[in-house]
């Protein structure tokens, strides 16, 4: 299955703006937590309120991250928000798509996707984590768009069908220049059958067939606690999930 680079810009979803939800200003911004050669860095969308007034990260105590890495074995022991600053010595980084606070996701506006998008990107390829991690699915296809969706619906058809997808008849004409890619993507799904994750025709949540300079991109479902929809126990399947393609990916 081809992986595809997204470059470009951005699509940013439609997002419907509320009244008189904008949070007032002075709020700091959270700083990034970020370092070459990191394992994985995890991406919010925005800091909600409460992440804002306490200076840290997922500082809601309904919102279940710091648990969640925890339980997927992913940390030795739970972490505070006041300790997000000690994440790149677990080999983890943390930030946000959108730096600026607000009450919800209504709140941003599509100009604060385009730039936040820009910047996120030349810090990724910068400290090039192994794994690009978008903490909800939202953020996800606002930093990438649409399209990859329904590219990986197609994609996926046509591998369970037998048949090679659109890409495969210009691969000749690539030469070498497709050769590491190619080789590359061989190692990766070879690992992922040894694990036997993501059985979806559609990866909504899970491992995703792009990637961000050399890191892979794996989704989770958002821990808001606006997500409750989900069950703990299912976010918490995502998590060990990526704890496995992590340690998969590590040799370990």
């Amino acid at each position: 299955m081809r992986r595809r680079k997204i470059s470009g810009t951005p699509w940013v979803r439609p997002i419907a703006r509320l009244p008189g939800r904008r949070v007032p200003p002075g709020y700091a911004q959270l700083p990034d937590y970020l370092a070459p050669g990191l394992d994985i860095v995890f991406v919010g969308i925005n800091p909600g309120v409460q992440s804002a007034q306490a200076g840290h990260y997922y500082a809601n105590p309904r919102n279940p991250f710091w648990l969640l890495l925890y339980k997927a074995g992913l940390t030795p022991r739970q972490l505070r928000p006041d300790e997000d600053h000690l994440m790149p010595a677990f080999g983890y980084g943390i930030t946000d798509i959108v730096k600026r606070p607000s009450r919800g996701v209504a709140d941003l506006t599509a100009a604060d996707f385009r730039q936040g998008r820009r910047v996120l990107e030349e810090k990724l390829r910068a400290c090039q984590p192994r794994i690009v991690c978008f903490n909800s699915k939202t953020g996800f296809v606002n930093f990438f768009g649409p399209g990859v969706f329904s590219r990986m619906l197609k994609s996926s058809l046509l591998t369970q069908a037998g048949q090679k997808g659109p890409g495969a008849r210009k691969a000749g004409s690539r030469g070498a220049r497709r050769t590491s890619v190619r080789t590359s993507q061989c190692r990766d799904e070879r690992l992922t059958q040894q694990m036997g994750l993501f059985q979806q025709p559609v990866r909504r949540f899970g491992r995703q067939e792009v990637i961000i300079g050399a890191s892979q991109v794996f989704v989770v479902p958002s821990t808001s606690p606006a997500n409750a929809g989900i069950p703990l126990a299912a976010k918490l399947r995502y998590f060990r999930a990526l704890r496995r393609w992590r340690d998969a990916l590590a040799g370990r």
